[in-house]
């Protein structure tokens, strides 16, 4: 994480410490600072409770000199899941969580494997492609194109109006 090619550590991300909570009607704003700001940015941003918990927030009011900042989260979230002196990993919004839970959860395993596209089949029915994933030894089809390990490479780059047929 953090834009690096070696493996990122929990204990290496930035560590949030609660210093303080003032709660709202719905939200609640966690008052505290970074052990170090490297890839924190203001904005929707994540703190790591556990493989399974994740705390939604938006990173506010950062000053850089004293690592202070303010995490605004849903009022229940900040007394259950960070109360004051609570120090918690902070993960970039970008993030999507469920991925987040697979490459820090515990449990994960990994194996170095290698990638193979599927070929697509590709029509065209009233100006609109088509694309589907093709079958081994599948006759072509005059109205059709075959494309070489196209499928799962390039289909969820494609416009909507191009996912026709799926």
């Amino acid at each position: 994480m953090l834009g690096t090619e070696k493996p990122i550590q929990l204990r290496e991300l930035p560590q949030f410490q609660v210093k303080d909570i003032r709660a709202g009607n719905s939200e609640a704003v966690l008052g505290g600072v970074f052990d170090h700001l490297t890839g924190v940015r203001e904005g929707r941003s994540w703190l790591y409770i556990s493989a399974e918990d994740l705390l939604l927030g938006d990173l506010e009011a950062l000053a850089p000199k004293q690592h202070s900042v303010s995490f605004r989260v849903a009022i229940g979230e900040a007394h259950e899941h960070a109360p004051v002196g609570a120090i918690l990993p902070w993960i970039d919004g970008y993030w999507i969580t469920s991925l987040v839970a697979l490459i820090l959860g515990p449990s994960s395993s990994w194996q170095r494997t290698e990638f193979i596209s599927s070929d697509a089949i590709v029509t065209k029915r009233n100006g609109v492609r088509q694309w589907r994933k093709a079958k081994s030894g599948e006759v072509i089809l005059e109205d059709a194109s075959l494309r070489a390990g196209e499928w799962d490479r390039t289909l969820r780059n494609l416009p909507d109006e191009d996912r026709g047929g799926r």
